[in-house]
């Protein structure tokens, strides 16, 4: 049976949202002959100790805590954060965080307004650590934003059990879209999908409107901005499995197999299409 490991760095409020996310891959890939354990990280640098080959998920909300700290640090951390995570070509996963803030009056003294400054940062950072580093974005924030954090009962924290089962189903399937090729067969995750959006049911409705490849569940101008991110990590993964090959540090057997696959997941010309971004991508830095 194949193993899949998963650890997770996110906040004490997120937990039941992991919690439920394990459970719903559990059903999905059970059937695929493959079974998901789950490692804790209790901060950065235990999730970067994670054994080899384990798909890392960090939630940016973490940053949620220093609202003190200058941006342009913070940001910076966050970019070293994940270029080490991603070094040693092991999937990485970041979380944005649910835009809506809300404390009472009495208990602010512009915090609120703060958070809501360092959440739209830290969600338009998450694009851009896509760009660099071929993190996959799950983006929480666009799964919730589309119901409310008024209908929701929540804010940032995720204390409702309707916005926990959201963000798990959306989670989940980001998993399995995105992160389990060096697991699986393309017609095995393919199958694993179909599972879980029969458990998925909110998740369903959405997708059912949307490409496959976006990553979160939203529409228009937001289809337009996440779609965006899909694609990018797609090429920068690209990019970075060429700069490998190059330099040695993956067989050219183990590139062949996830061409293979690649081709059977996305097409002969998406594929193509990809192969020559990440070249792009690739060049781009000693050209300019």
């Amino acid at each position: 049976m194949t193993q899949i490991h998963i650890a997770t760095f996110v906040t004490e409020n997120e937990q039941p949202t992991i919690s439920r996310t394990m459970t719903l891959l559990r059903k999905g890939l059970e059937a695929e002959g493959a079974s998901v354990s789950h490692m804790v990280a209790t901060d950065y640098d235990s999730l970067l100790a994670m054994p080899a080959g384990s798909l890392r998920v960090m939630s940016l909300a973490h940053e949620l805590t220093n609202t003190h700290v200058p941006w342009v640090q913070v940001a910076h951390t966050l970019d070293q954060r994940c270029a080490l995570l991603c070094e040693r070509g092991d999937p990485v996963m970041i979380t944005t965080v649910f835009r809506h803030v809300d404390i009472p009056d009495e208990d602010d003294g512009g915090y609120s307004h703060a958070l809501r400054i360092r959440i739209r940062r830290l969600n338009f950072l998450a694009a851009e650590l896509s760009r660099r580093h071929g993190v996959f974005v799950a983006d929480l924030d666009r799964m919730l934003a589309d119901t409310g954090g008024t209908t929701l009962n929540t804010d940032y924290r995720l204390r409702s059990d309707t916005a926990a089962m959201i963000a798990a189903q959306g989670l989940a399937l980001v998993v399995v879209n995105n992160a389990l090729d060096a697991f699986m067969p393309f017609e095995a995750q393919e199958r694993a999908k179909a599972t879980l959006m029969a458990e998925c049911p909110v998740q369903r409705n959405a997708a059912s409107v949307m490409p496959q490849e976006v990553i979160a569940m939203g529409r228009g101008r937001r289809r337009q901005v996440v779609t965006t991110i899909t694609d990018t990590v797609e090429e920068n993964h690209m990019a970075t499995l060429i700069r490998r090959v190059l330099t040695g540090q993956v067989p050219p057997g183990q590139a062949f197999e996830k061409l293979v696959s690649a081709v059977r997941k996305r097409g002969l010309r998406d594929s193509f299409d990809a192969i020559s971004s990440g070249m792009f991508r690739l060049l781009r830095p000693s050209a300019s």
